[in-house]
């Protein structure tokens, strides 16, 4: 997409643009709430969500990495009743609502006490789902 050109979240995937799909593939899953952090464009991906029952947070350090975004998505009143937090980048299209729900299930069998990864063969990725709360002594 390059460095100027259009940003990847944005470009359409079956004509909708990606990030929105993504959103749409939480919202139809068995995770709740969701919650979509922002940085780069807040306003070009906040257009991309309209219409749907999501929460949005802009995440002001966003050119600090992924892990200021994970800590200000999680800080979202609504995640903190929550017994998990899974966590979906938006540029995965092949992402499907049973793939979410497979994991929602596994994090629930485990009690809510496991870290539960997406993987393709032997390699571990994302989604992934994990306790809110840190059961270490």
């Amino acid at each position: 997409m390059g460095e100027n050109g259009p940003h990847k979240l944005l470009a359409e995937f079956d004509g909708v643009p990606l990030v929105r799909r993504s959103a749409i593939v939480l919202l139809a899953s068995s995770a709740a709430p969701v919650v979509a952090v922002t940085g780069h464009r807040q306003g070009d991906f906040e257009r991309a969500l309209v219409g749907l029952d999501i929460a949005t947070l802009f995440n002001r350090s966003y050119e600090t990495g992924m892990g200021s975004s994970l800590a200000c998505g999680v800080s979202h009143p609504q995640i903190s009743e929550c017994d998990g937090v899974l966590v979906m980048l938006a540029d995965m299209p092949g992402i499907i609502t049973e793939h979410i729900d497979r994991m929602v299930q596994a994090f629930q069998q485990s009690g809510g006490e496991a870290i539960v990864r997406a993987s393709f063969g032997d390699a571990p990725g994302h989604p992934s789902c994990s306790p809110k709360r840190s059961t270490a002594a």
